[in-house]
């Protein structure tokens, strides 16, 4: 009977308890060695960091996309702008650069005189001289403004409307 608690003391319940937890090791073991599914595990922690980076370009792409749309939309009303003011022109000229897009003028264009000079454009009024001696250049100022389309309704930290600005000169 002493002999028997002395086994348990050391962590042995009785007769063949060393073959039972021997079994147990190499089950464990065999367990830990076993690489059925590992994919699918890995694949279960990289999917989501896989999607959101796809959706994040997708929309960092579509951004990129409405900003050169809103671009051509401005180059297209500057091209109007080159034949004279005419707000109408202009705007539908705006509007109708990107057919498969809603493109707002917004601000309307706006004409104004202005003077260059080593910084930009200086505002002055239509019979004003330039520093050049030459008279005022007439100028029209055009905008664009396109609303982004979204993934899921997504924003990413990406503005929601995208606008454009273009200064021409006029004859």
């Amino acid at each position: 009977m002493h002999r028997r608690r002395d086994n348990i003391c050391r962590g042995h319940d009785g007769p063949g308890a060393g073959r039972v937890s021997r079994r147990l090791r190499i089950r464990v073991a065999a367990w830990l060695r076993d690489v059925r599914g590992v994919a699918a595990i890995e694949f279960a922690l990289v999917a989501p960091i896989f999607a959101t980076v796809l959706v994040g370009m997708t929309e960092l792409g579509l951004a990129v996309r409405t900003r050169l749309a809103a671009e051509a939309a401005v180059a297209a009303g500057a091209q109007a702008a080159l034949k004279g003011f005419d707000a109408a022109v202009i705007t539908t000229a705006v509007q109708g650069a990107n057919p498969t897009r809603t493109v707002t003028a917004y601000p309307a264009p706006s004409a104004f005189y202005a003077c260059p000079t080593a910084s930009g454009l200086t505002r002055v009024a239509q019979n004003a001289t330039c520093s050049d001696t030459k008279a005022a250049r007439h100028f029209v100022d055009i905008y664009a403004m396109i609303t982004r389309p979204t993934v899921f309704g997504s924003q990413f930290g990406l503005p929601a409307t995208l606008t454009a600005h273009a200064t021409a000169r006029t004859p």
